[in-house]
């Protein structure tokens, strides 16, 4: 867990690297990926981050077939 723990944090602290800094336009405007653009990405992370603290005590109980599909 500890070593988890850590490629987790490495990988928010480069995510928040990577933003800091830009404008509200290129955050909000400017499109990084077909039509997304750096809020609508943030926006996806935070979801799925959700999710997983959601789901993280049924995979860590072995119960990962009770895990819900996602629509």
């Amino acid at each position: 867990m500890d070593e988890i723990s850590t490629y987790l944090k490495f990988g928010r602290t480069a995510l928040v690297a990577a933003v800091e800094g830009l404008s509200q336009r290129e955050l909000t405007e400017i499109p990084i990926y077909e039509t997304w653009t750096v809020k609508d990405v943030l926006a996806h992370i935070v979801g799925w981050n959700r999710r997983v603290l959601a789901i993280l005590p049924l995979i860590l109980d072995d119960q990962a077939n009770a895990i819900p599909g996602v629509e």
